[in-house]
């Protein structure tokens, strides 16, 4: 954990999540040296390779102070688009973003609480998305700086809500929440253990899940990718009684869950 934590590029990781990975690859690995290269790997691949380059947190939250308090004012809109563009999750889905979300969550809108996994910079993506009047929002992520600055969004903007740093495969919140958001994580979760990616989806604490899967790798590549995720999606419902639904965008797989 030391030695990751001299690479400032993960210096702001959860230290849970660390000592998680790197607990994993020890078991495995024959030397130190070889599970700490496989702990920097993992930690990459959770969210390092999706940060084009690693975005001025200090001057967001300096730009933030000029945004009108209302989530739906252009200004507001405007700002989140260009921030979004900078991470690789989110401007994939900027073509279609206000269909994703519209299509996606229609039958259970208005939204009145959400838990949102992994959520990078996803708070900014709010404006679009089918909100009740004074809904609440929990965002979790492995990300310090991130989720300062989500938090300093919300504050913005007066949502009710809160931004955790955190691991979020082992803390999820007791409380319960209309929706959350599993956005692209589950290919994460299974890169850190295919084992325990079920459990943790019928754990969430949520009535509705909304999941989703890239249809093309960072590079572009997408070859089998859309047929590879159904199969996976599968495996982990196939036990289960949740019924589905099934959205196809142009670079996501996205499927909403009900309990």
């Amino acid at each position: 954990m030391a030695e990751v934590a001299k690479k400032p590029k993960y210096a702001g990781i959860s230290t849970d999540l660390i000592q998680r990975i790197a607990t994993l690859e020890m078991q495995k690995r024959k030397t130190l040296k070889e599970a700490i290269k496989g702990t920097l790997a993992k930690l990459h691949q959770l969210g390092g390779a999706y940060l084009k380059q690693k975005p001025d947190f200090a001057q967001w939250s300096r730009e933030i102070v000029e945004l009108p308090e209302d989530l739906r004012a252009a200004e507001v809109k405007s700002f989140c688009l260009e921030k979004m563009r900078g991470h690789a999750s989110t401007s994939e889905r900027l073509p279609f973003i206000e269909e994703f979300y519209q299509t996606c969550l229609q039958s259970i809108a208005p939204i009145q609480s959400m838990l949102d996994l992994g959520c990078g910079i996803h708070p900014l993506a709010l404006p679009w998305m089918p909100l009740a009047e004074d809904p609440m929002y929990l965002g979790m992520d492995i990300f310090k700086e991130m989720t300062d600055f989500d938090q300093r969004f919300l504050q913005q903007v007066r949502l009710r809500g809160r931004v955790l740093h955190a691991d979020f495969l082992g803390n999820l919140p007791k409380q319960r929440y209309q929706l959350a958001l599993c956005l692209k994580v589950i290919p994460l979760i299974d890169q850190v253990s295919q084992g325990i990616t079920r459990a943790w989806l019928e754990n969430l604490p949520a009535e509705h899940i909304l999941v989703s899967f890239p249809t093309a790798s960072l590079g572009g590549r997408g070859k089998g990718m859309p047929a590879h995720y159904r199969d996976r999606f599968a495996q982990l419902t196939s036990e289960s009684h949740w019924r589905v639904e099934t959205f196809e965008f142009p670079s996501e797989l996205a499927f909403l869950l009900r309990r």
